[in-house]
């Protein structure tokens, strides 16, 4: 199994943080590569509501089928997501003082083939690269607005 997590800080009310969670629109504006998020359930999101992702690394675009196991509105979200290679379970865990927001975000990876498995302290780097990539972009989406 591989994890990978970070811990990210902003100086925004949770409300505002969880929506970038959230909101498939949202979501494409922070995570790199998200090509499309498609609920694959009818209704509002919930506990056991499906979706369908197309995510582009490199050359390669995956495609993952996922679904929500906890959904705490402003608090945390946990979901499940499958693939050809593996499975992935996503943890968003929000904490709000004050008025800022902390976001701990933890990703439990297996793969199913020995040659990724193999490869897995590669892909922990790489995986690792990327999330500090996206809440970087995050990040600069939630900046407060500066006075002129």
């Amino acid at each position: 199994m591989i994890r990978n997590e970070i811990v990210a800080h902003f100086d925004r009310p949770v409300e505002e943080v969880f929506s970038y969670v959230d909101n498939d629109d949202k979501v494409k504006l922070w995570i790199g590569g998200l090509l499309e998020t498609k609920r694959t359930t009818s209704g509002t999101a919930g506990v056991g509501s499906r979706f369908h992702q197309k995510l582009q690394i490199g050359k390669r675009v995956m495609e993952l089928d996922g679904e929500l196991l906890e959904y705490q509105k402003n608090r945390r979200v946990r979901v499940k997501m499958n693939f050809d290679q593996g499975e992935m379970n996503v943890t968003y865990n929000f904490k709000e003082s004050g008025g800022c927001t902390e976001l701990a975000y933890t990703c439990d990876s297996q793969y199913r083939s020995f040659f990724y498995r193999l490869l897995s302290p590669l892909i922990k780097r790489m995986a690792q690269q990327k999330l500090r990539e996206d809440f970087a972009r995050l990040h600069g989406l939630l900046q407060p607005a500066r006075p002129h």
